[in-house]
């Protein structure tokens, strides 16, 4: 009887005691309140924050470093925008200007001005045995005489007789003239007025690479 007694005090414990427990559990819970969502969304974030990264540290409670600043692009200085402007856009142009700019002075300055370009002209007289005749042909006033014809015959008058040994050319407003490619040899230059009622002739002798220039007298009345 007295341990039938003892045992039944002790269920009355031990339920007294579960009892005890869950009323404080509920007293908690009610006194805490709700989550707010600022504080949820917090708790989160501090989770993101604190998983481990690649290399095997935890980042818990350091925070994110701030992004690298972008730096300001500085505009194009004149003088690299005139250089890039002066730059041919193919290399194997002859002649074509390249500017860089001197280290003293700063002024940009032309490449073809320190390389002489290719002249084909010099080429043609050096390689194919070839003169240049030039000249004005003026009357007895010294006046230029426009539209006079000029031809080559050979040293002693003869008409050539492939034509285009002949050179034959005119004059401009200003009495110029000029014959390209001639083959050098002696010749026999004439020049006719505009009507042909004139004409005056003058010997010369072209060597190759040679370059004539001279004045021709028409006497025009």
């Amino acid at each position: 009887m007295g341990a039938q007694i003892n045992h039944g005090r002790s269920d009355a414990k031990s339920a007294a005691g579960i009892a005890l427990l869950l009323c404080c559990v509920a007293l908690i819970i009610l006194m805490s309140g709700p989550m707010p969502i600022s504080a949820q969304t917090a708790t989160m974030a501090g989770r993101a924050g604190s998983a481990p990264s690649r290399s095997g540290a935890t980042a818990s409670g350091a925070s994110a470093p701030a992004p690298a600043a972008a730096r300001p692009v500085s505009p194009a200085s004149p003088t690299k925008a005139k250089i890039a402007a002066a730059t041919p856009s193919n290399p194997h142009l002859h002649g074509a200007a390249t500017a860089k700019p001197t280290q003293k002075s700063g002024v940009a300055k032309s490449s073809s001005a320190l390389k002489p370009r290719w002249n084909y002209n010099k080429w043609a007289a050096q390689h194919l045995g070839t003169g240049t005749i030039e000249g004005f042909v003026r009357d007895n006033r010294g006046e230029a005489v426009n539209q006079a014809r000029l031809a080559l015959r050979g040293p002693k008058g003869r008409v050539f007789r492939n034509i285009a040994f002949r050179h034959i050319t005119f004059t401009n407003p200003s009495g110029h003239f000029i014959m390209r490619y001639v083959k050098a040899r002696a010749y026999r230059i004439v020049a006719m007025s505009p009507d042909r009622k004139k004409r005056t002739h003058l010997q010369i002798n072209l060597d190759a690479g040679a370059h004539l220039r001279f004045v021709m007298m028409l006497p025009i009345s």
